[in-house]
This record gives structure tokens, C-alpha cells and sequence, in this order.
């Protein structure tokens, strides 16, 4: 029986606010809301190694897929929150460029965890429908056990179980009986596999779009660096040639003294001469 009910347990506590969200509060509704991700991996992996073991397949079925819709809604409301962070960043604040892509590689980190129990997960799929298949078919090797499983899911042999189960006494309808419930225990496992696969290449596309932001935010970041040290070189050539506009503005005064100085012992001198010479005519 099912443990998990069809709504979020998680859906009031990550929320985003209609109100518009400054960086660092945003960070902190993200930094939140991966903590409960990374959570949910940890009760998916359970999750699903229990349904695996579950003789009550339905409700083994039913925790995963519960879990599997809640975590959908929870990585949607992340990116969400991704988005509203990058749109509140200051490109020009290296410490809230670099938390944000600390924020993103987190995210990253999880999705590919994630995928990692995904795959995990189809993999044992895989082997304990094979198991289930050779126990339907003692004579089938490995290779077309787990083509069967691959390919056809136990389809392939539906009709002749059938076929069989009606020819057959008492003790063989029986035993024809355990092998149909294998034979849909193999075709469950095989279902499983489908589902996981796509869930699997929807993470892979989540793990390029958050690359991609990444890269974005590095090249944002990169060139608002840029901008910066350009600004400063100009300022440091603007304080260098202020100082020597200033230095030649002192030299100038000085050389203007100089020559007033000039100027003025000149002028005395030709008085000098001047006053001599009129003296010397009388």
C-alpha cells in the first residue's frame, strides 16, 4: 500500500513569493529548496530499493511514482528560483557571481545524483526482470532474457503461456498460473525501464540548460571584470596625469618667478645706466 500521498508535502515550504525577492533573499529560498531536493534523493533511493523487494508491487510502484511527481514539481520550482536569482545577480559584484554559480553547481551536482539512482534503478530493473523472465523460461540464456526484457517486456511470450494454460491438467495450469505472474512481474519491470529512461534524458536536458546558465553567467561575469579593470586602468592614467599636469603647473610657476626676477633686475639695471648717463652729461 502506498505511503505517499499525491500531493507535495514540500509544496507550502518552497513556494516562491508573488513579491519581487532580493539576491540574497532568493538565495536563501533556493539554498532551502535544495536541501529538501537532496532529501527527496535520499528517500527516492530507498524508495525504490524497497519496491524492488516489495511482493506488493502496485504499492511499490505507487511510493516511487508519488516521489518521482513530487521531485518533478520541486526541480520546476528550483529553476524557477534559479531564474529569479540570475535576474536579481549584480554582475558587476564578484562575491554574488560567485555564489550564484556555487548555487547552480550545487544544483547540478544534484541533478546528476538524481540520474545516477535513475540509472541505478533500471539497471536493477533490468536484471530482476531477467531473473523473473528465466524463471518463466529455465532454457533462455542470459542474452535473450535480457533481450526479452529490453525489446518486448515478456510480451512475446503472452499467447503461448495462454495457449499452453488450456491444454494443460490440473498441476501444470497450476504451475502455467506462477509463470503468468512472472510473466507480468517481467512486463511491469519493463514498463518501469520506459519510464526511467525518459525521466533519465529529461534530467540530462536540465543538466545542459544549467551548463548553459552557468557558461552565460561566466561570460556576464567575465566581461563586467573586464569593464572594471578597464575603468580602473583609465582612473590610475587619470590620476597619473592629473600628478603631472600638477607638477607642470609648478614648474611653470617656478620658471614665471624666475623670469619676473629677471624681468625686474633688467629693468633696474637700464634705470642704472640711464640715471649714470644723464648724471655724467651734466
Amino acid at each position: 500500500m502506498s505511503h505517499y500521498k499525491s500531493e507535495n508535502p514540500f509544496a507550502d515550504n518552497y513556494e516562491l513569493s508573488s513579491k519581487p525577492q532580493d539576491f540574497f533573499g532568493t538565495l536563501s529560498q533556493l539554498q532551502s529548496s535544495l536541501g529538501q531536493y537532496e532529501t527527496a534523493l535520499d528517500r527516492l533511493s530507498q524508495t525504490q530499493h524497497n519496491s524492488l523487494n516489495n511482493l506488493e508491487r502496485t504499492g511499490g510502484s505507487d511510493d516511487v511514482k508519488n516521489l518521482s511527481l513530487q521531485i518533478r514539481e520541486l526541480t520546476s520550482t528550483i529553476k524557477q528560483q534559479v531564474s529569479t536569482l540570475e535576474s536579481n545577480v549584480q554582475r558587476s559584484d564578484p562575491d554574488q557571481v560567485n555564489q550564484y554559480n556555487n548555487a547552480i553547481g550545487r544544483f547540478r551536482r544534484l541533478v546528476m545524483k538524481e540520474s545516477q539512482i535513475d540509472a541505478s534503478y533500471q539497471q536493477q530493473l533490468r536484471e530482476k526482470g531477467i531473473e523473473e523472465y528465466q524463471i518463466l523460461k529455465p532454457d533462455a540464456t542470459y542474452e535473450e532474457a535480457l533481450d526479452a526484457v529490453d525489446q518486448f517486456g515478456g510480451n512475446v511470450l503472452q499467447n503461448s503461456v495462454l495457449v499452453e494454460k488450456s491444454q494443460a491438467n490440473a498441476e501444470m495450469q497450476a504451475r502455467i498460473g506462477e509463470a503468468s505472474t512472472v510473466l507480468s512481474e517481467v512486463q511491469y519491470r519493463h514498463q518501469e525501464m520506459l519510464k526511467i529512461s525518459e525521466q533519465v534524458l529529461q534530467l540530462n536536458i536540465l543538466l545542459e540548460e544549467m551548463h548553459e546558465m552557468m557558461v552565460e553567467q561566466d561570460q556576464i561575469f567575465d566581461s563586467a571584470q573586464y569593464n572594471y579593470e578597464q575603468a580602473q586602468h583609465q582612473q590610475e592614467r587619470g590620476a597619473a596625469n592629473v600628478i603631472k599636469a600638477r607638477d607642470h603647473a609648478k614648474k611653470g610657476r617656478k620658471w614665471k618667478w624666475i623670469l619676473l626676477c629677471c624681468v625686474i633686475f633688467l629693468i633696474l639695471i637700464i634705470v642704472g645706466l640711464v640715471v649714470g648717463l644723464v648724471k655724467g652729461l651734466k
